[in-house]
């Protein structure tokens, strides 16, 4: 049984590769994120799984996020994969009775970015109009009369 925090990563990498089978690349980058989160955790005084608690967690969020520990700031979505690691570590820590719970379970991980989305150009718009064949495009962008009613689609200019 491991009784530091590197040991218990040793042992969750191990475990990741040969019973999970994961690939080299995603192995690389849990032992990326969660040695990161152990350096996090050694700085904070804590020497084994099972001293982890969820403010530990939280604040390794917050650092992660603001550059707190030292490195490089993260993005919402790559906080979120890195807690995710740290989730599964704590919870084949668990597994393992190296800790008595995982502390990262209910921890949320940052809400990410909304971007709106891109319009396109005017000039795009004409392009896409005549590759669909200009006259045939313009009968489909509502100078049909509607089926089914006296109105017609299309621009108010156009109106009797």
């Amino acid at each position: 049984m491991a009784e530091t925090l590197r040991e218990a990563l040793d042992q969750y990498l191990a475990h990741l590769t040969v019973e999970r089978g994961l690939s080299v690349n995603t192995t690389s980058a849990y032992r990326r994120d969660l040695a990161r989160y152990v350096g996090y955790l050694e700085a904070c005084g804590v020497e084994v799984p099972a001293d982890v608690t969820v403010t530990h967690v939280q604040e390794f969020v917050v650092a992660l996020r603001s550059g707190g520990d030292g490195r490089a700031v993260l993005s919402a979505s790559s906080t979120a994969r890195c807690l995710a690691a740290v989730r599964g570590w704590h919870g084949f820590c668990e597994g393992e009775g190296l800790a008595a719970a995982n502390p990262a379970h209910d921890v949320r991980a940052p809400a990410r970015e909304r971007r709106l989305p891109k319009a396109i150009s005017v000039e795009d718009v004409g392009r896409l109009l005549e590759a669909a064949g200009a006259g045939r495009a313009r009968s489909r962008c509502g100078t049909r009369p509607c089926s089914s009613s006296s109105t017609r689609r299309g621009p108010a200019s156009r109106r009797p």
